[in-house]
């Protein structure tokens, strides 16, 4: 069986998605092609066998938003930025305390926003308040601002 019908054996085509149905890396969604001790992501050799090669740092990114889906008419090219810009006007990425790097909670962010004080109003300092929670008077700057955390009102 060649590489290409090893693929599409995994694959289970319907009227919308071709999705994945073989191994995969499935905490983040996206299926794993091995073939001859070589793994693929599935997308991307997807893409690949119907485009032709992907050029150095691009992205293979779902118009669909499913992960598991290898439908070539699904899958668009992209930088970095392209995916991730996709990504947030989809609202799939994360923000605030559901980031995994966050060290803030959106309790914490209120607090600051309530709390700083500017020119004799009797509030704290932006670096009195990075000092309590433990983050950079930059970061406090741009949340007093509406510049980082910017989804909390």
């Amino acid at each position: 069986m060649s590489r290409e019908e090893a693929f599409w054996a995994q694959v289970r085509k319907t009227d919308d998605c071709w999705e994945w149905v073989g191994p995969g890396d499935f905490r983040f969604g996206y299926g794993r092609f091995t073939y001859e001790a070589t793994r693929y992501p599935t997308h991307r050799f997807s893409y690949e066998l119907a485009f032709g090669p992907i050029g150095e740092g691009l992205c293979v990114c779902h118009r669909c938003d499913n992960p598991k889906c290898v439908r070539p008419d699904h899958l668009f090219l992209g930088t970095r930025a392209v995916n991730n810009k996709d990504a947030a006007q989809k609202g799939r990425l994360p923000k605030g305390q559901t980031h995994h790097n966050a060290k803030l909670s959106d309790d914490d962010v209120r607090f600051i926003r309530a709390n700083y004080g500017r020119g004799g109003r009797g509030g704290m300092s932006q670096v009195q308040l990075a000092s309590r929670f433990g983050v950079s008077q930059v970061l406090v700057g741009l949340i007093v601002r509406g510049k980082a955390w910017a989804h909390l009102t």
